[in-house]
């Protein structure tokens, strides 16, 4: 099947559900009782995803197996993780040369640029490429590794202002959900996190460890 046949199977799917919702509940209770039945009665052969900021919010009937197959915990980026999202984002905005300047992306640079992003989301990682590129916009010249250390500087990631809804995050992931990144992505924050016993008070256990 298609990528476009599958997505519109989805979406017929979820409009068929929400068709059912004829019952006397209130309209919240109608809707997630109607998409239940729809993901129970489904007959064509489709995948449903979804993501959630605040998994604590969702109904716990969401949460059950037999309506979704498995919980996958998406945790701050590893190492691995972070070059190939900055990869992702530097080939997208570096494509005219007078905007890459002498700029090269290749593994030298990235494995500079991942050991400064560590505790980085993937949102965050864009916002640093963006920055960098308008502060050589702004000065008419090709971006260079002082642009993104700059812009790394002034960007307050989630890590540092939210440490414990993560690591809060994280108790939860690690009895009730799959981590979504590879076994061998998340070795050398499995050891770090063996060697604390317990939260560090600058919080830098929220970079060197992963949940999940």
């Amino acid at each position: 099947m298609s990528v476009q046949r599958m997505a519109g199977a989805i979406a017929s799917t979820v409009r068929i559900a929400w068709r059912k919702a004829a019952s006397p509940l209130p309209a919240g209770g109608r809707r997630l009782g109607a998409f239940l039945d729809g993901l129970r009665e489904r007959n064509r052969p489709v995948f449903v995803i979804a993501t959630a900021g605040n998994i604590d919010a969702l109904p716990e009937e969401l949460l059950r197996k037999g309506w979704f197959d498995e919980i996958f915990f998406v945790d701050l980026p590893t190492r691995q993780e972070l070059k190939a999202i900055l990869r992702v984002h530097l080939a997208k905005r570096l494509r005219h040369p007078k905007a890459a300047g002498d700029f090269q992306v290749n593994e030298g640079t990235l494995n500079v640029l991942a050991e400064m992003t560590e505790g980085f989301s993937g949102a965050e990682l864009e916002q640093v490429v963006i920055s960098a590129l308008f502060e050589a916009y702004s000065e008419e010249r090709g971006v260079n590794m002082d642009d993104f250390r700059s812009a790394i500087r002034s960007t307050v990631p989630l890590s540092v202002t939210q440490p414990e809804r993560i690591r809060s995050l994280r108790e939860w992931a690690n009895m009730r959900a799959v981590a979504a990144t590879a076994s061998e992505d998340r070795l050398e924050y499995r050891q770090s996190a063996a060697k604390a016993d317990a939260p560090s008070p600058d919080d830098s256990d929220i970079r060197t460890a992963r949940g999940g």
